[in-house]
């Protein structure tokens, strides 16, 4: 009845009405009139009155019950809708709470201008980057804040934005109090609650870390794709170098002063030095240089090469040489430290045209030992400072530079699990500082002068086995000059054969990567024949590949190509030397 919204009118007798679970002291009831209390909306309950003593409710008291009963049934529909927009005002406030939250700490500028490019809303970041609050940005267009071309260009864009109803991305730098940054700006129609276009809303975001982040990545798949071009030639190029500069020392040697060719074949031999050079520092930043880590005191190497330094540096360059003294010892390969002082000095050289003054400095600085190379030059913009560390980068005039001297620093500190910082600003010097990790162990290894001069003669008998006539027949001529009696083979099968044949064989002087065989697979059979023969390794594959036949480990005698004849007969005199045999 109450749900049906019909009012209802009836009698009850005295045994149905002392059945009821009225009050105890209710009176009986004999008639009854039930009204609902409703809305339009909802039915709230009812009302209902009784009698006794043969009241009777007629049509009038049902209409005055209807309308009582409608009076009640508006007042909880009021308060209904009070209570239900309490709730709707309540989660409102709490929405806009919610979004004024994200506005103020997203990342992000946010700006919405009106037709006329003027500001009508825009969040904390957008004024802080203007350097004035939010009120004094509110109600003013761009032409207040930015440069009038500036402005204008920003306004353009918004009147395409509008005109075009589509939304606009651009990637562009900006000038963030004279620092270079880099912004994704998002241009939006605004529309308003009919869907007119009233403005536009634009959202910028600063992209310049991960555009940073995508240029290293460039860098890296750049690097990568030279070290696999460097490392794929490698062996090949210096076969041919050892050939060069091995042929042009044995012609120099035989040449007398006066000899009008001996100048031809020095600019030769001096070519081929640059060509192994530019190998090595391919190889150094794409880290596939074969290297030799061993324990150092930096200060002995920065030290020790002083008087080198004098040579190259011109005069006009001041060199002062600051160390810090008990300084923990590095684990680095020593050839690859020399060449990162080398390159850092002639970089700091080439920076001072007309003069000044390099200084090499050591230090602890926090758990690192560096390594300080500041110049007194015209210093780099930022752009340059962004390239240095490309490969083939440079600001030197064509045929001035290869654009591989940062790189191979780079690449060398990186691979001993350090980096190099650089600070400079143009007109104040350049200040490079490079951080090594301190060695586990603490006791350097004694470093040798540079100069020293060693014995490299000898009488012992050399077995040479490589692949490449050229090259056999050149490591023969070396040793030959060197006092050495020399047997060679082109294979492991012939080498096997001449070892049967001369037991006299002191040290086999062998190529590590063979097409029959390998040199560790050679000398171990060689070994099996004669237990006290040496062994020498030789190879101009990258790291990787001779890593693989196990020769770079320690205790293994090993030449890297190209290599003179000095550094032949180091190397056989050092391993006929040594105590033990080598295999």
């Amino acid at each position: 009845m109450v749900d049906e919204r019909r009012v209802a009118r009836g009698t009850v007798s005295v045994a149905e009405s002392s059945g009821r679970p009225f009050p105890p002291a209710h009176p009986d009831v004999q008639t009854f009139i039930i009204a609902p209390l409703a809305s339009p909306t909802h039915v709230h309950g009812w009302i209902c009155l009784v009698g006794n003593d043969d009241v009777v409710f007629d049509a009038e008291t049902e209409q005055q019950l209807l309308a009582l009963a409608g009076h009640v049934g508006r007042i909880f529909e009021l308060e209904h809708e009070i209570a239900e927009r309490l709730i709707a005002e309540a989660a409102l406030r709490e929405s806009e709470q919610l979004n004024r939250n994200l506005l103020e700490h997203l990342p992000h500028r946010i700006v919405i201008n009106d037709r006329q490019s003027v500001v009508r809303f825009c969040n904390a970041n957008y004024a802080r980057e203007l350097g004035c609050p939010i009120e004094e940005v509110v109600g003013r267009d761009a032409f207040r804040f930015h440069a009038p071309e500036l402005a204008a260009a920003y306004h353009l864009d918004d009147q395409e934005v509008m005109a075009s109803g589509i939304t606009k991305n651009i990637e562009e730098p900006y000038d963030a109090g004279g620092v270079k940054r880099w912004v994704h700006t998002v241009k939006v129609p605004y529309r308003d609650a009919r869907g007119e276009i009233t403005g536009v809303l634009v959202v910028v975001e600063d992209i310049t870390a991960e555009r940073d982040r995508e240029l290293q990545y460039q860098q890296a798949e750049k690097m990568e794709a030279v070290g696999r071009l460097a490392g794929g030639v490698a062996h090949d190029f210096n076969n041919l170098l050892t050939a060069i500069l091995g042929y042009c020392e044995l012609l120099a040697e035989d040449m007398t002063e006066q000899d009008p060719h001996r100048t031809d074949v020095l600019e030769i031999q001096t070519a081929g030095r640059r060509a192994a050079d530019l190998t090595r520092q391919l190889l150094a930043f794409s880290r596939k240089e074969i290297i030799k880590p061993t324990v150092l005191d930096l200060n002995n190497v920065v030290t020790g090469m002083r008087v080198m330094l004098e040579r190259l540096i011109r005069e006009d360059v001041k060199i002062v040489v600051r160390v810090t003294p008990d300084m923990p010892p590095i684990e680095v390969d020593r050839g690859q430290l020399e060449q990162v002082v080398l390159n850092l000095a002639l970089n700091a050289r080439d920076a001072m045209p007309t003069g000044g003054t390099l200084t090499i400095e050591t230090a602890c600085l926090g758990p690192h030992v560096a390594l300080v190379v500041t110049d007194t030059g015209g210093g780099m913009s930022p752009e340059v400072q962004a390239r240095i560390f490309e490969p083939f980068f440079t600001t030197k005039p064509v045929g001035h530079g290869t654009g591989l001297g940062l790189a191979s620093v780079q690449g060398v500190v990186a691979r001993c699990g350090g980096r190099v910082d650089v600070t400079s600003e143009a007109g104040k010097g350049t200040t490079f500082t490079v951080y090594f990790p301190p060695a586990a162990a603490q006791m350097p290894c004694p470093l040798e002068p540079v100069d020293a001069e060693r014995h490299l003669t000898g009488s012992e008998t050399i077995l040479v086995v490589e692949d490449a006539d050229g090259l056999r027949a050149l490591t023969s001529r070396m040793l030959n000059r060197l006092g050495y009696t020399v047997l060679t083979a082109a294979t492991a099968d012939d080498a096997i054969q001449v070892c049967r044949e001369h037991p006299e064989i002191d040290v086999l002087l062998t190529d590590v990567v063979m097409p029959s065989s390998s040199g560790p697979e050679l000398s171990r059979q060689l070994v099996d024949l004669q237990p006290s023969l040496r062994v020498v390794y030789m190879s101009g594959y990258t790291e990787d590949t001779v890593a693989r036949h196990g020769v770079l480990l320690p205790g293994i005698a090993f030449l890297a190509k190209p290599f003179t004849a000095e550094t032949l007969g180091r190397t056989i005199r050092g391993v006929l030397d040594s105590s033990q045999p080598q295999s």
